[in-house]
């Protein structure tokens, strides 16, 4: 049975490692990451499968990101994506929030956003990132 759970600090090493593993070149930093996180477990065998984020701001509007697989795992369908995504929405009204953005890369990521209703506003966008001391 698939269940979600808020992500606990001890949940971050194997995050990065699954980030790491799909995306070896792309940093993922833990002073990056907000308190606000999901993850989608397998109650029976205690397996965790996905892991999602929501960033929050001073508006109505939230962002999702750093949505991934677990890789160890076996587990890979639109409905246990689905099931992050939903309780990330959630999760979002819970706290307040009227909308949420995202941004995706893979066709299976893009597939299940707009399978939920998401409305894709742009293509071709570049992301950029730096620490400002």
């Amino acid at each position: 049975m698939l269940a979600y759970r808020h992500v606990k600090e001890e949940d971050f090493e194997n995050i990065e490692k699954w980030l790491k593993f799909w995306k070896p070149n792309d940093i993922f930093i833990r002073d990056m990451y907000p308190s606000t996180g999901l993850l989608i477990y397998d109650s029976y065998t205690n397996t965790d499968l996905y892991a999602g984020f929501l960033w929050l701001s001073n508006s109505k509007l939230a962002q999702i990101g750093f949505i991934v697989r677990n890789p160890y795992t076996k587990i890979k369908n639109k409905q246990t994506l689905k099931l992050l995504i939903n309780g990330l929405f959630l999760y979002a009204k819970e706290l307040g929030y009227d909308y949420v953005i995202s941004e995706a890369e893979s066709e299976h990521l893009k597939n299940v956003f707009e399978s939920l209703g998401m409305i894709n506003t742009s293509s071709g966008v570049s992301e950029y990132i730096i620490k400002i001391n």
